[in-house]
Parts: C-alpha cells; sequence; structure tokens
C-alpha cells in the first residue's frame, strides 16, 4: 500500500508525529512516504492509497493558513472515496480544529480512518497510543 503523509509544522510537534506514524506504517509493511506540505505537489500527494494529513491548530482552532490550508483547499475536490488519516497538536482550546477538520475531509467524500490529536508535543504515551490506533485500523 502506497502511504503519503503530508503535514505542515510550525513548532516540530506535527512533524514528531509525521516521523513516528511513518515508522508505524512501514513496520506493516506499507510504502510510505512523508513531506513537508510546500515539497510536494497536490497531484503527488493525491497518488497513494492512503494519504496522511498533518496541521497544528491555528488561529481560532483552524488548520494553518498560509501553506497548509491553500494546498488542502487545493485537493479537498479530489478526496471523493479517498483513506485518509488526519492528525495534528494544539496547546490551547479543547482541539475542536481536528473536528472542524474532519467534518470538512468528509463532506468531500473521504474516508477519514483516524484522527488524531496530541496536546503540545507528544511525549511516549501519545506515541503509544497513536501506535495502537494505527494498528487497529484496516485500511482494505
Amino acid at each position: 500500500m502506497k502511504v503519503n503523509i503530508v503535514y505542515y509544522t510550525a513548532t516540530g510537534n506535527t512533524e514528531e508525529m509525521a516521523q513516528h506514524i511513518q515508522s508505524v506504517l512501514e513496520d506493516q509493511g506499507m510504502d510510505v512516504r512523508s513531506h513537508y506540505v510546500s515539497d510536494i505537489s497536490p497531484e503527488d500527494a493525491l497518488d497513494a492509497d492512503l494519504l496522511v494529513l498533518g496541521s497544528p491548530a491555528m488561529g481560532v482552532e483552524e488548520i494553518e493558513e498560509y501553506e497548509f490550508r491553500p494546498f488542502f483547499d487545493e485537493i479537498s475536490s479530489d478526496l471523493e472515496g479517498k483513506n485518509v488519516i488526519l492528525f495534528g497538536s494544539y496547546d490551547w482550546g479543547d482541539g475542536e480544529w481536528m473536528d472542524t477538520w474532519s467534518e470538512e475531509t468528509e463532506s468531500f467524500g473521504a474516508n477519514v480512518l483516524a484522527r488524531i490529536k496530541v496536546v503540545m508535543d507528544p511525549d511516549a504515551e501519545d506515541l503509544e497510543e497513536i501506535s495502537s490506533l494505527l494498528e487497529g485500523i484496516s485500511y482494505e
């Protein structure tokens, strides 16, 4: 299974999550590529069986607006039927940006298989929870 992880990070927390997700999925035998959002075209990102998207909460509980939002807006019309995992970190509020982002992603017809959110930087317990979640998903 070909997997593209596409993420934005400001402080490194979301990047750390991306690296961990990549490791877990590779351990499951998947062909995983991880890309900072500005380093991959929307067309190349969509060329995968599973799309894993990562953005921290920014502003007023929204995905990052200058790099990630334009990228997401560009791919949104091509998400129908696509298996997607969403992830990111936040440091205020209750993480409602993930709920909103998931609903938006599903409104474009994507199959959101998992939503992963971590407060601030992921610790060992967070990473273990991410591993357990990813190992329990049916990717078929």
